[in-house]
């Protein structure tokens, strides 16, 4: 059971089970992330990149972000993905092919999350060449991030676990709400969450 972890969805649970291989963002991390960026996300348009289960763009969304975007290319995650977004009333337009070759709209806020084993050389610039305000790359925890990256500045990395999460801002960017340093019950993550 996967639930939202913010915003006016907050609560609501992703239905049915997870395609093979896709590997949803644990709730602690999830809320952590939106720590980051900030839990308001009224005038931001959004890009999840590597779209697996959509959770990212989901909780965006539920935040206020508009236009949602969503890239994925396997086509079982794809139907998964779209019986959640029409479930749960979400309005995102998903993009269906290789997120490094299609023609995505640069948006204000990405986040990129693609399979663990993806070397990051292969994968961040083409996150940071959409991302005018802010992007959020999630790697696994002890690899390394460029401290610059096109126009973006590494501002900094968080580990939750296994994930470590990386955020760069754009020059004279506001990252969003002061980071809290503790999550967990004080920021409403729901317990039992994946």
């Amino acid at each position: 059971m996967i639930k939202i972890t913010g915003g006016t969805l907050r609560g609501r649970q992703l239905r049915g089970e997870l395609p093979s291989g896709v590997r949803p963002t644990a709730g602690r991390t999830r809320e952590a992330l939106f720590s980051m960026v900030g839990q308001h996300l009224e005038g931001w348009s959004m890009l999840d990149l590597f779209g697996g289960s959509g959770l990212i763009a989901i909780e965006a969304a539920s935040r206020g972000a508009a236009p949602v975007h969503i890239c994925e290319q396997n086509g079982k995650v794809i139907r998964y993905l779209r019986a959640q977004l029409e479930g749960l009333g979400v309005q995102a337009r998903v993009w269906e092919g290789d997120a490094l070759r299609l023609p995505l709209p640069k948006v204000d806020f990405v986040f990129a999350d693609p399979p663990y084993e993806n070397d990051r050389k292969n994968w961040l610039p083409r996150a940071a060449s959409l991302a005018e305000r802010v992007l959020v790359a999630e790697g696994r925890h002890g690899g390394s991030w460029p401290d610059e990256i096109g126009s973006l500045k590494l501002d900094r990395v968080r580990s939750y676990g296994e994930a470590e999460l990386a955020l760069y801002v754009g020059v004279g960017t506001d990252p969003g709400e002061a980071e809290v340093a503790i999550v967990g019950d004080d920021l409403g993550v729901i317990k039992d969450d994946r």
